[in-house]
């Protein structure tokens, strides 16, 4: 699993779970070192959002990933390459909450409150103050056999998982949702 580290500002691998207030270790692997870049996976990845979205504008630093705004939820797409067989896996991520109070009525509710889009998942993980974890909603879609149609269904589905439920998730538990962390007009 891959998920965002706040303490580094980039997805490293998580290769198991991690206990409340544990941090992420030095021995985890970036995914946007330069020495571990693809630059033909990133360009079909690029081509493949300009077709699905030609009236959105992706940001992209140098080996980052791909992100914009949709509504109040940050979507950060990116070609997962560390997956263990060279498989590579695009990874769509709508960051939802950071720093909501962790307690298991919030993981009931995000295992009972779902919508309509089952390919998203949530991912937890622990926030940057002990007792609070940061949300997202994720999907991930082979890249070999990813169209256009596929990735804006993925992208979609992420975003309007993360939008309806971050007001909802941040009234019960706490925490920001992306227009308030990263301090946006509405």
């Amino acid at each position: 699993m891959y998920v965002l580290d706040p303490h580094r500002l980039y997805f490293v691998k998580v290769t198991r779970l991690r206990r409340k207030g544990e941090r992420i270790g030095d021995n985890d692997v970036g995914l946007f070192d330069k020495k571990n870049s693809n630059n033909a996976s990133d360009a079909k990845l690029g081509e493949l959002l300009k077709q699905a979205f030609p009236d959105v504008e992706f940001f992209k630093d140098d080996g980052g990933p791909f992100v914009t705004r949709e509504e109040s939820v940050m979507v950060s797409i990116f070609v997962n390459k560390d997956f263990g067989d060279g498989t590579n896996v695009v990874s769509v991520v709508g960051l939802t909450i950071f720093g909501a109070r962790d307690e298991d009525a919030l993981y009931r509710h995000l295992m009972t409150n779902t919508d309509g889009h089952i390919q998203a998942n949530w991912v937890v993980e622990v926030g940057e103050k002990p007792g609070t974890v940061n949300i997202m909603s994720v999907q991930n879609l082979l890249l070999n056999s990813l169209d256009t149609i596929e990735l804006e269904v993925a992208v979609r589905g992420v975003v309007s998982t993360a939008n309806e439920n971050d007001e909802i998730i941040q009234k019960l538990f706490g925490g920001k949702r992306c227009v308030e962390h990263f301090q946006w007009d509405e």
